[in-house]
């Protein structure tokens, strides 16, 4: 499973993100405009950025165990 924190769903049309090799899950800001749709789940949490607290209650109702995370200095600092 692929877990995608994209606020803004600035996500590329044609990522190899999205293609069907995997269940994708992206995570969006709750106000956040879907100008299009996507082969992906998703999950709205937080305003100006993803929320990881609200977030990760809902992986886990989804069976979401344990996660490795990658991703820029943002991300970086979370750590649970």
């Amino acid at each position: 499973m692929r877990i995608i924190l994209d606020t803004n769903f600035r996500i590329p049309k044609h990522s190899n993100a999205l293609n069907e090799e995997s269940k994708t899950i992206i995570a969006i800001g709750e106000e956040t405009q879907m100008n299009r749709k996507v082969n992906a789940e998703i999950i709205r949490c937080g305003t100006s950025e993803i929320d990881l607290l609200k977030l990760l209650p809902k992986l886990k109702e989804r069976g979401v165990e344990t996660m490795l995370v990658e991703g820029g200095e943002t991300v970086g600092t979370f750590k649970r």
